[in-house]
């Protein structure tokens, strides 16, 4: 995803490979690199590749608004998961680690329909 950005962005300013990389620093084919996403940048040079393309890093990364939301929820649900999963007792953190683990048989074997449609 981050590649098929930096070439949009690129190709919207109608400008080379070799133009930018010339602009931002660095190797033609480390730039190359980032667009085939054979390599990822760094945080500053995800900082340079913004402030040229006058664009947000969450932007270039692919992450809109949505997405940021869910990442956010999915940490507080771990967060709550973790809190919760400290209060218990030893023998209910124990029941809990088996009956995750039934889960993930359960959802193994859906994967495979091996288990039948179950919901």
């Amino acid at each position: 995803m981050l590649g098929e950005i930096l070439i949009k962005l690129r190709q919207s300013e109608h400008i080379s490979q070799y133009e930018l990389a010339s602009d931002l620093h660095i190797n033609m084919g480390t730039y190359y690199y980032y667009e085939k996403n054979k390599l990822s940048p760094d945080y500053d040079m995800l900082k340079k590749i913004s402030n040229y393309y006058h664009v947000s890093i969450d932007y270039i990364l692919g992450m809109n608004e949505k997405t940021a939301k869910e990442i956010r929820k999915a940490q507080s649900q771990r967060k709550y998961i973790l809190k919760t999963y400290d209060s218990l007792s030893p023998k209910s953190k124990l029941e809990l680690e088996e009956y995750v683990d039934l889960l993930l048989e359960v959802q193994r074997l859906k994967a495979k329909n091996l288990y039948g449609k179950i919901d």
